[in-house]
C-alpha cells in the first residue's frame, strides 16, 4: 500500500460524497474528512441520527475499516448500545474482537476477521462503483435504514 496514492484516493472519492445529491435526500452530512478517516453523521428514516467513521489508512489495499461512533465520537462497544436488526449489523466477530463490525465486503473487517484469505474478493471489487467511498456509504445507509436506528 502506497500511503501517497491511498490519500490522492481519498480525497477524490471524498470529493465525490461532498458532490452527491445523496447528502441532501438522504439525510447524510460529513461532520469530518481529514485523511485518513471520514466521518459522516446519518439520519434513519425514524428520524434519529448516528455517526459512522470509515477509516481509509490502508485504502485501496482494503476498503475503509468501519466504526459506529457514539455521541462524543468514539466507537461503540456496547452491543447493547448498537442499532437492532439489519443484516450482519455491527456484531462482535467473537470475543477478541476490538469493536463490533459488519460482515460485508465493503468493510476492511470483512477480509481482516471475518473471511481472512479472501482478499482477492475485494481486489476485483475496488474499482466498480459501489466499492467507492460513496457506494460504501450508500451500502452502509441501506443496511442502517433495515434496523431500528
Amino acid at each position: 500500500m502506497d500511503p501517497i496514492i491511498s490519500q490522492e484516493l481519498f480525497t477524490e472519492q471524498v470529493e465525490e460524497v461532498r458532490q452527491s445529491e445523496l447528502l441532501s435526500i438522504l439525510g447524510w452530512t460529513v461532520a469530518r474528512s481529514e485523511y485518513p478517516e471520514l466521518i459522516v453523521n446519518m439520519t434513519h428514516p425514524n428520524g434519529s441520527s448516528r455517526s459512522f467513521l470509515l477509516d481509509c489508512r490502508r485504502f485501496d489495499e482494503l476498503p475503509p475499516y468501519i466504526k459506529l461512533l457514539d455521541i462524543k465520537g468514539m466507537p461503540i462497544l456496547d452491543a447493547d448500545a448498537l442499532p437492532q436488526g439489519g443484516p450482519h449489523f455491527f456484531r462482535y466477530h467473537n470475543s477478541s474482537s476490538p469493536y463490533p463490525s459488519m460482515c460485508y465486503e465493503f468493510a476492511a473487517e470483512y477480509y481482516d476477521w471475518w473471511h481472512t484469505g479472501s482478499l482477492d474478493g475485494w481486489h476485483s471489487r475496488r474499482d466498480k462503483s459501489d466499492y467507492r467511498i460513496l457506494g460504501i456509504l450508500n451500502q452502509l445507509y441501506q443496511l442502517y435504514r433495515q434496523t431500528n436506528g
